[in-house]
């Protein structure tokens, strides 16, 4: 018996082997389990957005570096501690949650990509984004060195690119 293979047919079977592959390959990476050291880092981040939701700036203080920068959409520049404490300390934040997408961990140093949401007394808005945060590992335990936010859905105020 002879099988009549159309080209339609070996597309479609291309396609269903690459999409098969891309869906097996997708939940390997996201699916991985994080390390000891990477759950620490995502643990630290969660405690500062769970800290930001019951007004614990205390909490948030310990986990910032004393001479981290955040640099959030609103902003055109970065902004030190205390400026980003101050601010945080003006609004009320109803909720808060973080997704990790990915953890990389240099010698002392990590760099943690993640979404966030989280609303504002107020504003019945969910506000989304992303967000990259440096932290070191100080005296045995991690800090927020730098943070970088960015709105999904409005882009931030942007400056001239230009180098001086």
């Amino acid at each position: 018996m002879k099988l009549n293979v159309t080209r339609s047919f070996i597309k479609m079977s291309l396609a269903a082997l690459v999409l098969i592959i891309g869906v097996f390959l997708g939940v390997q990476t996201f699916g991985q389990e994080w390390s000891a050291e990477q759950k620490e880092i995502t643990n630290v981040i969660k405690t500062v957005w769970d800290s930001l939701v019951k007004g614990d700036y205390e909490t948030i203080d310990k986990l910032w570096h004393k001479d981290g920068a955040w640099w959030g959409a609103p902003f055109d520049l970065p902004q030190d501690k205390s400026t980003y404490l101050g601010g945080l300390k003006k609004v009320k934040f109803p909720s808060a949650e973080v997704k990790p997408v990915e953890v990389k961990v240099i010698g002392n140093t990590a760099l943690i990509h993640y979404y966030y949401s989280f609303t504002v007394e107020g504003n019945s808005n969910v506000m989304r984004g992303r967000a990259a945060a440096t932290l070191i590992k100080q005296d045995g335990k991690w800090i927020v060195i730098g943070l970088l936010m960015s709105s999904c859905s409005q882009l931030p105020p942007c400056q001239d690119t230009k180098p001086k």
